[in-house]
């Protein structure tokens, strides 16, 4: 009862609110209990009208469809504005680098410039099979997708979801465009990008070859190797192009993570290297099933492939650092790309792999020769005094040994290619190359190009100077205008040295005549050509050059190879240009023998034989030419071949070499520098040695070289040269020189008209430098342009820089300095400061 009357009451209480005007009247009401009066206009009905409780936020199907379909076309919308929108930006620069790869002439690897290792090829390089290889690993639809996986997509946002790292799920054109376009990171707006870029991208067929082709070379396969040509070399030692269809299956396992993949370990220290050889075995097994599975190899080809078992990749090969002498070979490489129109810039980009035409065998053997020959001899503390009087270096003391400097080269006859070279002890220590015109004058190897140019052109200027003809038929041919290794010159000493017309040459300044001394101050008499090369005779070859001309002896150092005119070759304005003033260097040497060896035909020396860009080949080889003919080298060869032929020949210790060569000694004033430069049919080789301050370069003597009280091209060079071709040469059949060809008409020098009994007779006295110097206190001379040293029993002019005291051509030219002939590096100031 009391219930009853407490439920009457609160009836009683509502009834008497809603008499009242509340809220909750018949208004809106719908039903028995339900709000009352009509339902109020509101766009979204919600919370929904004439619901109660759970039921009022409850969405209707009308509700649920609108929000639907507006949220759709939204997305839709957004889509499409993004898709619109999205551009494809051109690859990043970081996708865009390349190194720069150098090659031995064998074809292995030198040495490797560059951040990145790599060299992109053109898609048609790579074997079908080997992309296949990918395909198969990767994304087995390439072909036909849209450049997108919607299945690896879920997975991706399944992992994200997970909490997990965020995965890849991508296709082939997704990898491409993470590797050129965007940055590394993950995360679900690259994602979004890198999902439109790629359908966007891969909506024609072309598009797809370009995506493949530029996957392959822009993914990372370990090692620092950036590409499949690469990862080709890096890993088997080859070109993209020679890769099988297994090697081509591991190098596809390795783009899923190289760390995990590589055999040599996950350091490529050894680090896990079991755990990885295991995984990569497992991966490549897997995805050469994968191949025939999708068509992509005949089932037969895959059977026959993997009975060969797993393609174990080479062990890490260290990369080359520029020590030792791979930093000189580079330095040239380059240069010879720059002299053929690469440019700077564009060697800087990358991407060139570079043919040398180094031997490595050759490299070794010539620095086991310089070393070898100086071993246990060479005292870095040892000092010595310059003493020549009047040089601007008297009364200094200066470390001879340990300022010596020596440079070498071995070119090809009738090609060009440098083999081998000797540019210092070690580029870390010294950058600048000294096989590279190091502006060192080469002294009476000089002499060559003097006989050559008289060969070619007789007296010409001397008869055109006296208004006469010479005593034959056409310059250059036998018995013509050129003269013959037996005419005969005067080899006493102290000659005075007259012009073309038979007056005496004045200096232009002080306007006094040059008498010239022989290295051995003796009186030799009437003597022929040929003869007076062998002894290195300066009378005779001072005053050829000045019949012949010296105009014409420079055109013929430079027809040779020596240089060009302004650079390495100075111009001729002094007699005693003959003897050797120019500094064409050890390369340039090399090779303008090199064409005396090949009968007159000259090749450019070239360090680089081919580059490969682009998958595109481009051949650097010189063209020879003709540039002697064929009787005019001969002779010079002849001549030459005396020098080590003739007993009192001042290259005798050649003789060694047990091969038919030729070849020619030099020494420069005051024993500067000291050379040998000779070949044989095969190779021809030039040695110089040099003492040169570090702090200014200037060129100071060698006199206290290892102990020795003088040191001449007879000396040293000619030994390193011996010890250096024997090794060179070991293994090869022993060729024969051209042998004499009897060329040309006999013309003596003005006064000589026929042979007396010592005209054509070998002196009696040896030129020969002794075979070995006793050790003498430490005492050396300068530079001088203006002194005559005592003559010494060498091949050198006893004043080269200034004989018979009047000034001369020394190693500045004109403009103040050289200049460079082939390369441009390190140039050195003008020697003697």
């Amino acid at each position: 009862m009391r219930k009853a009357a407490q439920a009457k009451g609160r009836r009683g209480a509502d009834a008497g609110n809603r008499m009242e005007g509340g809220s909750g009247g018949r208004r809106g009401g719908k039903g028995p209990g339900g709000p009352t009066g009509p339902k109020p206009k509101r766009f979204l009905d919600y919370p929904r009208w004439g619901k109660r409780g759970v039921r009022r936020w409850i969405p209707s199907f009308k509700q649920i469809l609108s929000v639907t379909l507006l949220g759709a076309a939204s997305l839709v919308g957004l889509v499409s504005y993004a898709y619109a929108n999205v551009t494809i930006p051109d690859p990043s620069k970081l996708s865009a680098l390349q190194s720069n790869t150098y090659y031995w002439a064998d074809g292995t690897q030198m040495a490797r410039r560059g951040s990145f290792y790599r060299q992109n090829v053109d898609l048609s390089t790579v074997p079908k099979a080997v992309q296949n290889d990918f395909l198969a690993a990767e994304n087995a639809s390439f072909w036909t997708d849209s450049g997108v996986d919607p299945q690896g997509i879920l997975r991706a946002v399944y992992h994200m979801v997970q909490g997990g790292e965020v995965q890849s799920g991508s296709t082939i054109t997704q990898q491409y465009i993470k590797n050129t376009r965007l940055s590394q990171t993950q995360s679900v707006s690259r994602k979004f990008d890198e999902i439109l870029m790629a359908v966007k991208m891969g909506s024609t067929p072309q598009d797809k070859i370009t995506i493949l082709q530029g996957y392959l070379n822009t993914s990372y396969f370990g090692r620092g190797a950036y590409g499949i040509e690469a990862a080709a070399k890096t890993y088997y030692g080859v070109s993209a192009s020679q890769l099988n269809p297994s090697q081509g299956a591991f190098l596809a396992a390795l783009v899923n993570g190289p760390s995990f993949y590589d055999p040599a370990g996950s350091d490529g220290q050894g680090t896990d290297a079991a755990r990885n050889l295991q995984n990569a075995t497992a991966r490549w097994t897997w995805i050469m099933g994968r191949l025939p599975i999708d068509n992509l190899l005949p089932a037969d080809q895959e059977q026959q492939w993997l009975a060969k078992g797993f393609p174990m990749p080479k062990p890490i090969a260290q990369d080359s650092s520029k020590s030792g002498y791979i930093g000189y070979l580079v330095d040239l490489a380059n240069n010879n790309m720059l002299r053929k129109g690469i440019q700077q810039s564009d060697l800087d980009k990358g991407g060139y792999q570079i043919y040398t035409t180094f031997d490595k065998k050759s490299m070794d053997e010539m620095k086991a020769a310089v070393d070898t020959t100086f071993k246990g001899q060479l005292d870095p503390k040892r000092t010595v005094t310059d003493q020549v009087k009047g040089d601007s270096h008297e009364g200094q003391k200066y470390s001879v040994d340990a300022w010596m400097h020596a440079g070498g080269a071995s070119v090809k006859p009738g090609d060009g290619a440098v083999t081998a070279i000797y540019g210092g002890p070690d580029y870390m220590k010294q950058q600048f190359d000294d096989a590279d015109n190091p502006g060192v004058q080469v002294g009476s190897t000089f002499k060559a190009f003097v006989l050559a140019a008289a060969l070619q052109d007789g007296t010409a200027a001397k008869n055109a100077a006296q208004g006469t003809t010479s005593a034959g038929g056409a310059s250059g041919s036998p018995g013509g205008g050129g003269i013959s290794l037996n005419s005969l010159y005067n080899g006493n000493n102290n000659l005075v040295i007259k012009n073309a017309d038979g007056s005496v040459w004045t200096d232009s300044v002080n306007k006094t005549g040059l008498k010239m001394p022989n290295d051995s101050g003796e009186n030799l008499g009437i003597i022929n050509l040929k003869t007076a090369m062998a002894q290195s005779i300066n009378t005779v070859y001072v005053q050829l050059g000045m019949d012949v001309g010296m105009n014409n002896v420079k055109a013929a150092a430079v027809a040779a190879g020596a240089g060009q005119p302004g650079s390495g070759v100075y111009e001729a304005t002094s007699p005693t240009f003959a003897l050797g003033t120019s500094h064409p260097g050890p390369i340039r040497m090399a090779a303008a023998y090199a064409t005396f060896a090949a009968s007159g035909m000259e090749a450019d020396p070239y360090e680089v034989s081919r580059y490969v860009l682009n998958g595109q080949s481009t051949s650097l080889k010189s063209v020879p030419h003709q540039v002697f003919v064929p009787g005019v080298a001969d002779s010079v060869t002849a001549a030459l071949r005396g020098v080590i032929q003739d007993p009192k020949g001042t290259g005798a210790r050649a003789k060694a070499l047990g091969w038919d060569a030729a070849g020619k000694t030099g020494t420069t004033d005051s024993k500067k520098s000291a050379w040998f430069v000779g070949y044989t049919k095969n190779l021809s080789t030039a040695i110089g040695l040099w003492d040169q301050s570090p702090s200014d370069h200037s060129f100071w003597p060698l006199i206290g070289l290892a102990g020795k009280q003088d040191i001449y091209g007879a000396d040293f060079p000619t030994e390193i040269w011996t010890a250096y071709m024997q090794a060179a040469l070991n293994g090869q059949s022993p060729q024969t020189l051209p042998t004499d060809p009897h060329y040309g008409s006999v013309q003596n020098e003005s006064g000589v008209s026929s042979p007396t009994p010592s005209a054509t007779a070998t002196p009696s006295a040896s030129t020969q430098p002794p075979v070995t110097h006793g050790p003498t206190p430490p005492t050396t001379v300068g530079p001088s342009q203006t002194q005559t040293p005592p003559p010494s029993p060498t091949d050198t002019c006893a004043g080269l820089l200034g004989c018979g005291g009047l000034p001369t051509p020394t190693d500045t030219s004109s403009s103040g300095g050289p200049s460079p002939t082939r390369s441009s590096g390190h140039l050195l100031p003008p020697p003697g400061g």
